[in-house]
Protein backbone atom coordinates (compact mmCIF):
# COMPACT_ATOMS: atom_id res chain seq x y z
CA UNK A 1 0.00 0.00 0.00
CA UNK A 2 1.36 3.44 -0.90
CA UNK A 3 0.78 5.96 1.89
CA UNK A 4 1.07 9.61 1.01
CA UNK A 5 1.36 12.31 3.61
CA UNK A 6 -0.24 15.69 3.32
CA UNK A 7 1.43 18.96 4.05
CA UNK A 8 1.00 20.31 7.55
CA UNK A 9 2.35 23.23 9.52
CA UNK A 10 2.68 22.33 13.20
CA UNK A 11 2.90 26.01 14.12
CA UNK A 12 -0.64 26.58 12.83
CA UNK A 13 -3.26 26.24 15.56
CA UNK A 14 -6.72 24.77 15.08
CA UNK A 15 -9.29 25.68 17.71
CA UNK A 16 -12.96 24.97 18.25
CA UNK A 17 -15.60 27.56 19.06
CA UNK A 18 -17.13 24.96 21.39
CA UNK A 19 -13.94 24.50 23.41
CA UNK A 20 -11.34 27.26 22.98
CA UNK A 21 -9.05 25.50 25.48
CA UNK A 22 -8.48 22.59 23.09
CA UNK A 23 -5.84 23.59 20.54
CA UNK A 24 -4.71 21.15 17.87
CA UNK A 25 -1.38 21.24 16.03
CA UNK A 26 -1.19 18.86 13.06
CA UNK A 27 2.09 17.22 12.11
CA UNK A 28 2.86 15.42 8.88
CA UNK A 29 2.98 12.16 10.79
CA UNK A 30 5.39 9.30 10.31
CA UNK A 31 5.66 6.27 8.07
CA UNK A 32 8.16 3.42 7.86
CA UNK A 33 11.40 4.50 6.22
CA UNK A 34 11.01 8.23 6.93
CA UNK A 35 14.18 10.20 7.27
CA UNK A 36 15.18 11.66 10.62
CA UNK A 37 14.11 15.17 9.52
CA UNK A 38 10.38 14.45 10.04
CA UNK A 39 11.08 13.22 13.55
CA UNK A 40 13.32 16.19 14.38
CA UNK A 41 10.62 18.72 13.39
CA UNK A 42 8.18 17.14 15.85
CA UNK A 43 10.85 16.70 18.51
CA UNK A 44 11.85 20.37 18.35
CA UNK A 45 8.19 21.47 18.56
CA UNK A 46 7.69 19.34 21.69
CA UNK A 47 10.86 20.69 23.31
CA UNK A 48 9.82 24.30 22.64
CA UNK A 49 6.26 23.81 23.89
CA UNK A 50 7.18 22.11 27.16
CA UNK A 51 9.37 25.03 28.23
CA UNK A 52 8.11 26.43 31.54
CA UNK A 53 9.22 29.94 30.60
CA UNK A 54 6.49 30.29 27.94
CA UNK A 55 2.92 31.20 28.91
CA UNK A 56 0.83 28.30 30.19
CA UNK A 57 -1.68 28.75 27.36
CA UNK A 58 1.09 28.00 24.81
CA UNK A 59 2.54 24.93 26.49
CA UNK A 60 2.07 21.41 25.25
CA UNK A 61 -0.35 19.29 27.28
CA UNK A 62 -0.46 16.04 25.31
CA UNK A 63 0.79 14.27 22.20
CA UNK A 64 -1.48 11.86 20.39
Amino acid sequence: MDWTMGEADMKREFTSTENPFFVLHDSRGFKPGDDIESFEVVREFIIQRRNKSIPLKDRLDAVW
